[in-house]
């Protein structure tokens, strides 16, 4: 009986030194995992102040003066705005302004198709003359604040401001699109213009910090 007794509890000796081993070795491998977590997290915060969040304060500078940012942003504008006339041209030529132009003048004979083309586009860039064609440059100083500041943002990353911003405005114009094809289709037209040459300015103009 007693060699029973002795054999027994060097089994469960041996046993509980089994586990303790197992678990001494459990022990040291979660130790390796959380020193490699602690690391990673380390790693991490390091990297923070060159996220997208804090990018778009301190992840960029002016590769030049900043007034050749804004006048170049300005020039680029006004040329968007040239070919968007342009296009407005051609749709106004079709009779797309003209029942909101005769509702404006109270004219039945004021027709903006019956208009030569030059005065179409004229009217159209001028922006403030009166008629259905004005749009009093509100879309061009979006699209200018667009164009100072897509580029920032592309070069930090931040493409989703991007893609919300361009979310908004469809969104905020889709009941009137949905009855103006055209005009949706210039708004397509001018905000991937304004992209590409956010792009573009971004390559030439800016340089990450």
């Amino acid at each position: 009986m007693s060699r029973f007794l002795i054999l027994g509890v060097l089994a469960a000796f041996l046993l509980a030194g089994c586990v303790f081993e197992t678990d001494q070795a459990t022990q040291k491998r979660i130790g390796e995992l959380e020193e490699r977590v602690s690391a990673i997290e380390r790693k991490l915060a390091a990297e923070v102040p060159q996220s997208a969040s804090m990018g778009l304060v301190d992840g960029w500078k002016f590769n030049g003066h900043p007034l050749f940012y804004l006048g170049t942003a300005f020039v680029l504008a006004v040329l968007v705005r040239i070919c968007h006339s342009g296009i407005k041209t051609f749709s106004s030529r079709a009779g797309e302004h003209d029942e909101r132009n005769i509702k404006l003048k109270g004219d039945v004979n004021a027709k903006i198709s019956d208009w030569p083309r030059r005065k179409i586009f004229l009217t159209a860039f001028h922006g403030f003359a009166g008629t259905a064609l004005d749009d009093h440059w509100l879309g061009t100083i979006i699209g200018l604040a667009e164009i100072l500041f897509f580029p920032v943002l592309i070069i930090t990353g931040n493409f989703a401001f991007i893609g919300g911003w361009l979310a908004i405005k469809t969104a905020g114009g889709w009941e009137a699109w949905r009855k103006q094809p055209r005009a949706f289709n210039r708004f397509l037209i001018s905000s991937l213009m304004n992209i590409t040459i956010a792009y573009f300015i971004m390559l030439n103009v800016l340089e990450k910090a």
